[in-house]
């Protein structure tokens, strides 16, 4: 795991590297890692006696760092990052500390349960064998989560026009699947009433809304349509929902609510 942090180091350009560590494990890591020539950089060790976190870590290395900038990286911690474009003297000015979003454990819980229920509502569906109908719901399940999720990573960013390409490609790929494109009764009325409110207003905002809440909750959020559909085409069509529908639907709502109630407690 040391070779994880070791390129991360490498990445933004450090190449005086000291690794502390308690003295039980620091002469495997001498063993292995030497000089740290083999890998491009300069290793200095620093043995701590007992532990006594980060703070005394850092009082180790006060002789090895002086007045230089310094990079510090736990020895367990991954970075997916890439943290070339980061270079020492971005550092120059200010003190920096790279944070992971992680999904928390209520939010864990809440998607596991969400995922039970929705299984449960669609299980007919998959005893029955509809692989196609199956599978696209999964693709497009997996493409909202996507949408989420780099919603969320890239939330400094206006999107929105990326939406607006996207409904563009989605017209052009329908194309293909258009019987006629004439509008007889109330197609005048159902068609642009369906543009506005099933593909434009929630697509839109489905990409604004990871810039304030995380991607995961956003999709938790999304997963409410599995029983507000079904419901508004009772309403609508009068095509009741099954009872697992109904059953299910009300575990999703109240996992929302409570998670939800729990995350505003919190903040």
């Amino acid at each position: 795991m040391i070779y994880y942090p070791l390129q991360t180091l490498k990445q933004i350009g450090c190449k005086e590297i000291c690794i502390v560590s308690g003295k039980e494990h620091c002469g495997q890591i001498m063993n292995q890692l030497g000089s740290g020539s083999e890998y491009g950089v300069d290793i200095t060790y620093r043995v701590q006696e007992k532990p006594g976190g980060i703070a005394q870590a850092l009082g180790l290395c006060k002789e090895f760092a002086g007045r230089d900038n310094v990079f510090v990286c736990l020895g367990d911690n991954i970075f997916e990052d890439d943290f070339s474009d980061l270079k020492l003297n971005y550092f120059d000015s200010w003190c920096h500390i790279f944070l992971k979003e992680v999904p928390d454990r209520k939010t864990w819980v809440a998607i596991i349960i969400t995922l039970i229920a929705v299984t449960y509502i669609f299980h007919d569906s998959i005893e029955m064998g509809n692989f196609y109908g199956d599978l696209f719901g999964i693709i497009t399940a997996f493409g909202l989560a996507c949408n989420a999720v780099i919603a969320r990573y890239a939330k400094n960013r206006d999107l929105v026009p990326s939406a607006v390409i996207g409904k563009l490609c989605v017209a052009i790929f329908a194309f293909f699947f258009v019987d006629t494109f004439t509008l007889v009764d109330t197609d005048l009325i159902f068609i642009p009433l369906m543009c506005v409110m099933c593909v434009a207003i929630p697509f839109v905002l489905v990409t604004i809304a990871p810039r304030f809440i995380p991607a995961e909750e956003v999709n938790l959020f999304f997963l409410l349509e599995t029983i507000i559909g079904p419901f508004w085409v009772w309403l609508v069509i009068n095509e009741q929902p099954s009872i697992e529908t109904i059953q299910g639907g009300v575990v999703i709502i109240l996992t929302i609510a409570i998670h939800s109630f729990l995350k505003l407690k919190k903040n």
